[in-house]
């Protein structure tokens, strides 16, 4: 659909003006992966250009092991938690190793602090991303390169509620609310997130500050 190629041609946008292709070799960090509906218990996971990573091992050991995989596969870009991407980067800097050929990080999943955002720039000496998304709608708000979460608006209608369910105003914090428009086979339609937040206008573009 065409709402869900302008939020995917958004996020292209950002990650190919910092040198990265759709056909390059990405890490992406998860908890379960399933392969003919069978849950395999991996470290890690090669599948052609893309490599997963899991949480559920985050040891020196294997993190060493995660970073040769990755050094050896000429990883590009990246999309992991913040909290992972700051164990791997840590440990990137303590064994005095280097990702020569890691373009891009993108991180998701937690809330991102600038404090952290500046932290994984120094830790892996390339432009950090924020994608804020939840996993039954899908991307909500994308990085703009200037520090600013964009709502992505072809994706999803996001509202920002008070305790009350009444709409908020503009830089008025409120529960994050949303509806998904891509996902026609399990609609969600005015969806709590359970975050909390609030949104700005500036040249005609939303904005969202993510704020719990």
């Amino acid at each position: 659909r065409i709402e869900y190629y302008y939020a995917a041609s958004k996020i292209w946008e950002r990650r190919i003006k910092n040198g990265i292709s759709p056909t390059d070799t990405y890490a992406l960090s998860c908890i379960n992966y399933y392969e003919n509906n069978f849950l395999v218990n991996f470290p890690i996971i090669i599948n052609k250009n893309e490599i997963l990573l899991s949480k559920l091992y985050i040891d020196n050991n294997t993190i060493d092991f995660y970073i040769d995989c990755l050094i050896n596969q000429n990883v590009s870009w990246m999309q992991l938690q913040p909290s992972f991407a700051y164990k791997i980067g840590r440990r990137l800097v303590h064994t005095k190793k280097n990702l020569k050929n890691l373009k891009f990080l993108e991180v998701t999943g937690e809330l991102l602090t600038q404090e952290m955002k500046t932290t994984l720039c120094g830790l892996f000496n390339v432009p950090v991303f924020n994608l804020y998304g939840i996993e039954e709608v899908g991307a909500i708000a994308y990085d703009d390169g200037l520090g600013n979460l964009e709502i992505l608006e072809g994706n999803c209608i996001l509202e920002i509620l008070n305790d009350e369910n009444m709409r908020c105003e503009s830089e008025i914090e409120g529960n994050i609310i949303v509806t998904g428009l891509v996902n026609h086979v399990m609609p969600f339609v005015r969806y709590k997130t359970g975050d909390r937040g609030k949104f700005f206008i500036q040249n005609d573009k939303k904005y969202l500050i993510v704020l719990q």
